[in-house]
This record gives structure tokens, C-alpha cells and sequence, in this order.
């Protein structure tokens, strides 16, 4: 998905519409990113993990499993639970909110587009055992869930056991 068309810093009466879009963007991103923050507080001193699920440690013998491509469909957000990619852990807490600054301006233009109806490309999960983790789509998944979408158009593959 190319954003580098959306300028961030546009504010002319030409571009109302994007404006609008980019205020309730940077609502959304300071609502999720505070919310994450006190959270990350109470995580904390309950002792409980705050970071994004990383699948291999999430799931212990999902690298013995083999893939099989699903295709398309609609996933339920709340069964997207955690990341492929180790490196993309601390990026969101457990919740898929933000918690990196280096995120806010992508994140507010993949907000903008969601918000303008321009969201379409599907996210890529991995699937185990009904539980889904992103491989690519970190933040188009954490943007929906802030929105309050119930699903969210994913490129499956499934993870079965060996002998099945």
C-alpha cells in the first residue's frame, strides 16, 4: 500500500475531507497509545507480559507444523493474537496498540485511509490452532481493532500438525 501521497501536514480548505480524516486519525493514535501505556503499568506490576505474542513462543510446535494456504477470508479481530515476526513484538503491546513513536506517522496515514474507505488490502496471518498471527499487516490490524471493527480481509495460511 503506497502512502506517500498523503502529506500528514496538509491543512488547506482544498483538503477538508483529509483534515477531518487526519484529526480523528491522531485522536485514535493518542487514544490507543495512552490506554496502552496505563495498561503497560498494571501488566506490569501483575507481572503479566506486555508485548506483542511472538507465535514460536506462543505456540510450541508450530515450526514441526506445515502450511497449508487457505486463501482469502474475513478474520475475526479477536482472533488475531500476536506477530510471526520476533522483531515486531515490541512494537505493540498484547492488544495490538501502538507503543513505538517510530509508528505514529504510518499509522495515522493507514488510519486516514481506513477512514476515507481505502483500507482494502488484505493483512497476512499465519493460522494455529484457530489463533491467528500477522506476518504482514502489524498496523492495518492495530488501526481496525482501535476503529472498532469486528474483522478484518486476511491472506490465510494454516499451520496443521504433520500427521494430519
Amino acid at each position: 500500500m503506497d502512502l506517500g501521497h498523503i502529506n500528514l501536514q496538509q491543512s488547506s480548505p482544498r483538503h477538508d475531507g483529509l483534515s477531518g480524516a487526519m484529526v480523528e486519525a491522531e485522536r485514535l493514535y493518542r487514544y490507543a497509545t495512552r490506554r496502552s501505556g496505563r495498561e503497560a503499568v498494571r501488566w506490569y506490576l501483575a507481572g503479566q507480559i506486555t508485548a506483542l505474542p511472538v507465535m514460536t513462543d506462543a505456540v510450541e510446535d508450530c515450526l514441526a507444523r506445515r502450511a497449508i494456504e487457505v486463501g482469502l477470508r474475513s478474520v475475526p479481530l479477536a482472533k488475531i493474537v500476536g506477530t510471526v515476526e520476533p522483531a515486531r513484538s515490541a512494537d505493540f503491546d498484547g492488544r495490538f496498540r501502538p507503543v513505538m513513536d517510530h509508528l505514529k506517522e504510518r499509522w495515522i496515514a493507514i488510519a486516514i485511509c481506513c477512514q476515507q474507505g481505502h483500507c482494502a488490502q488484505p493483512v497476512e496471518l499465519m493460522e494455529v490452532d484457530d489463533l491467528y498471527f500477522v506476518v504482514d499487516g502489524h498496523i492495518r490490524v492495530s488501526v481496525a481493532k482501535a476503529m472498532g471493527r469486528d474483522a478484518i480481509p486476511a491472506c490465510v495460511t494454516t499451520l496443521v500438525p504433520p500427521n494430519a
